[in-house]
């Protein structure tokens, strides 16, 4: 059997991302969430990207930082330093 599923339908339902992710990679998702300035948007753009493939987008998630993860999906992140002034 196969199913399909999108990156935003994981993002909502910790169960689930918690089967598919590491903890390596569900911090540094969660980091990159914390860090983004319109996590909204942010989601659209990791959907719409070109990894199509869930063990792809993880892996990536595992290996790489939240700044390249930003610039590769185009996601704009805030400064420690903005949010502090927040």
């Amino acid at each position: 059997m196969k199913a399909e599923i999108s990156f935003s339908q994981l993002w909502a339902n910790p169960s689930v991302r918690k089967f598919f992710f590491r903890t390596q990679s569900e911090d540094t998702l969660q980091e990159l969430a914390d860090r983004s300035a319109d996590w909204e948007d942010a989601i659209e753009r990791i959907d719409g990207s070109i990894y199509e493939d869930l063990d792809e987008v993880e892996e990536l998630f595992y290996e790489e930082s939240v700044e390249w993860l930003a610039d590769e999906f185009g996601i704009e992140l805030v400064d420690a330093d903005d949010e502090d002034e927040e």
